[in-house]
């Protein structure tokens, strides 16, 4: 019996082990990915605007230093700043009226070609979603609970604005936006007395990354949040 026992503790240290690595490396990766998508499609942009700007460059420094001088670091950051005015100017074309069209024609054009089609979609759809998600995220006031769709089926929501009316026993009325999974910048908007909500010790980050992993990343304990009346 006692070999038993120390058979099962060391596969459940096993079990716990897995669950914990595979936690943490989907919270990481999770926190990781917009980083390295952003820095990825930096990088591409630098190095192209290096490799049409250095033949062109090159010339005009070597009148300014001498020939035998290393000119390496400075055309890197040169184009490193003409990287940041590449992507400033593509941002003032794009919120221009004209230039928008323009962008819808090139756009039409991408969407034309089967493989780059597919390959532009995913990236577009990853790259907004990503930005309009953080700016989303920081509208979130706090973490409750809630029934939704039915009794005793609860749903983390997040509350967007504090009593915007009241209903007719007096009662609070908030709006509460409830997310899908894995999507968490879809979903539901709801007006509900401040009594139906149910508060919990979840931060905005926490609740974001469980909704995002279906799950699998949680807190060990979701408390209820009793200085919230």
């Amino acid at each position: 019996m006692p070999e038993q026992n120390e058979q099962k503790d060391v596969k459940k240290a096993k079990l716990s082990f897995a669950a914990q690595f595979k936690k943490f490396f989907v919270s990481g990766l999770i926190a990781i990915l917009p980083l390295w998508l952003t820095l990825y499609i930096l990088w591409i942009l630098f190095t192209w605007i290096g490799s049409l700007t250095r033949p062109f460059l090159r010339p005009i420094f070597y009148l300014v230093v001498e020939k035998e001088t290393d000119i390496t670091l400075l055309l890197q950051i040169t184009s490193f700043f003409l990287t940041l005015i590449v992507v400033y100017l593509v941002g003032v074309l794009v919120t221009n009226i004209a230039s928008k069209k323009l962008m819808v024609s090139m756009e039409n054009i991408l969407l034309r070609i089967p493989i780059l089609r597919s390959i532009y979609l995913a990236v577009r759809k990853l790259i907004q979603y990503l930005f309009s998600a953080q700016q989303q995220f920081k509208e979130y006031r706090r973490v409750v609970l809630l029934e939704f769709p039915k009794k005793d089926v609860y749903q983390i929501g997040f509350v967007t604005s504090e009593q915007i009316m009241t209903d007719k026993s007096g009662n609070k009325l908030v709006c509460v936006f409830i997310p899908t999974t894995p999507n968490p910048t879809t979903g539901w908007l709801a007006i509900v007395s401040e009594q139906e909500l149910i508060p919990v010790k979840l931060n905005i980050d926490q609740a974001i990354k469980m909704i995002l992993s279906g799950g699998i990343i949680h807190p060990d304990t979701i408390e209820r949040d009793t200085d919230v009346k």
